[in-house]
């Protein structure tokens, strides 16, 4: 059983100025959401195959994550998961492409685009276009974004390769971040599983001693080998009687104070905040 550090998550979650992990350094905080609203939305099997799934594969059928998670917002009922909580604008892999005297359009992945552009001689080659995110200086992540405006270059200029050298470049940030996050979430439903297991077993060969005038629960004697603070003590307690008992299902990872893990059972839901999720898992069970 071994969970996730509370930093590690916040890193990767609500505060991704403290991640040093190369996925998150030039992507926009819009694309860092949409990536979270992506893999909160996903069961723990869908997490499971992400995390099996190699970063480049994620970086090809990116287009088709977004369009996945769209429809199931609007979705009258969720196959599986929970229902997004929103919509992704700008997590995508594709280009808008036209060719020179036509009206013809369409959504073309990047990575094809990447393949023309370093065999493309001369000015020969597509027409794409563009949107660059003006309002956000000369990053790499400036690349995708809100406040678009169109530009059209021809693939086979110095100017072309270097758009999509830029766009692949994110793009691939993007899937490894996104696969940074399933293996987070994947990481922190295995943990709980083991939690659960390990505290029922645990709960079921204790045994209070007879003789005390008033007999020490199994959750009593878990903070207190613990040095759990009384302040803490009761909630603690509750929590992991909740394991106990309860049919645990799967985790969804908000990263945010009160908010930070809530805890899916068979029978309901568990808020679990930053400083609860700090003392559980660094629990040692009796």
């Amino acid at each position: 059983m071994a969970f996730p550090k509370s930093h590690e998550i916040l890193a990767l979650t609500s505060q991704h100025e403290s991640n040093n992990r190369v996925s998150a350094n030039f992507l926009t905080r819009e694309i860092l959401n949409e990536a979270l609203i992506l893999v909160r939305s996903l069961s723990p099997e869908e997490v499971f195959r992400l995390t099996k799934t190699e970063t480049g594969q994620i970086a090809f059928t990116l287009g088709e994550l977004k369009d996945e998670n769209n429809r199931r917002l609007t979705a009258n009922t969720i196959e599986s998961g929970q229902r997004p909580g929103g919509r992704i604008n700008h997590l995508d892999n594709r280009i808008n492409v036209s060719f020179p005297g036509t009206s013809w359009q369409m959504g073309a992945r990047v990575q094809h685009f990447e393949n023309i552009a370093s065999s493309t001689v001369g000015g020969a080659g597509l027409v794409l276009i563009a949107g660059l995110w003006t309002g956000a200086g000369s990053g790499v992540g400036s690349i995708l974004g809100r406040n678009a405006a169109q530009l059209a270059v021809v693939t086979g200029t110095y100017l072309g390769k270097r758009f999509v050298t830029n766009k692949t470049m994110v793009v691939n940030q993007m899937a490894a971040h996104i696969k940074n996050l399933a293996d987070m979430f994947n990481s922190t439903h295995n943990a709980f599983n083991d939690f659960k297991f390990e505290s029922a077993a645990k709960r079921a060969q204790y045994s209070p001693d007879p003789q005390a005038e008033y007999p020490i629960t199994f959750e009593q004697k878990v903070t207190d080998n613990n040095a759990v603070p009384a302040n803490y003590a009761e909630t603690i307690q509750a929590i992991v009687r909740r394991f106990v008992t309860g049919t645990y299902e799967r985790v969804d990872i908000v990263g945010q104070g009160d908010m930070f893990i809530k805890v899916f059972f068979s029978d309901g839901e568990l808020d679990i905040s930053k400083a609860q999720y700090d003392y559980l898992s660094n629990l040692k069970l009796p």
